[in-house]
């Protein structure tokens, strides 16, 4: 029978070590190395790509929604239990969220920069509190860092030993990842990078950029039709270079007269040509949203007219998975970060208090109705 705990020599038992390696050792050191590298943080893509695809319009205001959605409901810190240590360890807790620069929400919407950028990281500053609990650490507060400047160091099994520093024109450093608030963003066999939402989306993204450009050069060629005269054979030169001249001016006049061997009419690239563009443009929008939120008639204009039922659809799923992404950010950024190392350092440990998000009470999941 295998043995799940082994026993140290007091007796007691130890956590069983990783034995199958998660990537082979001599690749470990390709995750210290930011930016550019991102393929070999299993991003395939570098963070500036990330950063250029967050100025198009519908990628930026689909991570906003993704964002504030999550963070639009309330939350709360739970004791551990109903003692009295439970409830002074809880209002510690709530005191140094109270106090700190910036707030809970604040540094939850930093983390969720890892929404586009696979990862993201904070970091903690520490004070001594001189007021309702003298002595004590807490939070001074918790900023934001470009995760371009940060790689990680790992074992064969992925488990962070810390973090590398990449300041450009200074000496690589290496940090205590204690000191960090570390998320990662849809984690696939536990790479630390994450994976951006914007990955899926890149190639949609890429071929809408393109569509735009041919678009605004069709326009620019056709928005302002060629004006085309036609005559019969046999029209003296003079009377050619007349026709010329007037159909020249035919931009800054309201009509024009000839006779009636003369036919003008205009070289139009036609409606379909827009309207193609136009179509394709839509399209690749819906992937991007969809590839960000699961779903596109939150961020679709009001040209597409759908069925009220088929809304709802679209709408639970965005609530399931704002919903996932609310307990993700509960548990490993404010609960295994943030709370349990304050509750570690000044009070050694045990009766946690737990951060959590009061989730709206919808039955749009059973009845499909939304009030």
């Amino acid at each position: 029978m295998l043995r799940l705990f082994n026993r140290n020599r007091n007796g007691r038992k130890r956590r069983q070590r990783d034995e199958a390696p998660a990537i082979a050792r001599a690749v470990t050191g390709s995750f210290m190395w930011p930016g550019a590298a991102g393929q070999a943080f299993g991003q395939r893509l570098s963070l500036s790509v990330y950063d250029e695809m967050l100025t198009d319009p519908l990628v930026r205001s689909a991570v906003v929604v993704k964002k504030l959605g999550a963070l639009a409901v309330p939350w709360h810190i739970e004791a551990a239990d109903e003692s009295s240590e439970s409830r002074r360890r809880s209002a510690f807790i709530e005191y140094v969220l109270n106090e700190m620069n910036g707030s809970a929400t604040g540094v939850l919407f930093d983390a969720m920069d890892a929404i586009a950028k696979g990862y993201a990281i904070l970091e903690k500053v520490f004070v001594t509190d001189e007021r309702e609990f003298p002595g004590m650490v807490r939070l001074y507060a918790v900023k934001p860092k470009d995760p371009a400047l940060f790689g990680f160091d790992v074992d064969e099994f992925l488990n962070i030993k810390g973090l590398t520093l990449h300041v450009p024109g200074e000496k690589q450093r290496n940090l205590p990842i204690s000191k960090f608030v570390v998320y990662a963003h849809s984690q696939r066999y536990g790479a630390p990078a994450g994976e951006s939402d914007l990955r899926a989306a890149h190639r949609h993204w890429c071929i809408k950029r393109e569509l735009i450009k041919q678009w605004s050069g069709h326009l620019e060629k056709f928005a302002s039709p060629t004006v085309i005269g036609r005559f019969k054979r046999g029209l003296p030169q003079d009377a050619q270079a007349a026709l010329l001249d007037a159909l020249e001016k035919l931009q800054r006049q309201s009509a024009v007269v000839h006779p009636d061997d003369i036919d003008v009419s205009l070289l139009d690239g036609g409606r379909e040509a827009r309207s193609a563009y136009m179509d394709a443009i839509d399209y690749h929008n819906r992937e991007i949203a969809r590839a960000i939120l699961g779903q596109t008639l939150t961020t679709d204009d009001s040209r597409r007219v759908g069925s009220l039922a088929l809304g709802k659809v679209h709408l639970q799923v965005l609530i399931m998975q704002l919903a996932g992404l609310r307990r993700d950010l509960a548990e490993r950024v404010m609960n295994e970060q943030i709370i349990r190392p304050l509750i570690d350092l000044n009070f050694g440990g045990g009766l946690y208090p737990t951060f959590e998000f009061e989730e709206p009470d919808l039955d749009v999941f059973r009845t499909g109705k939304v009030v």
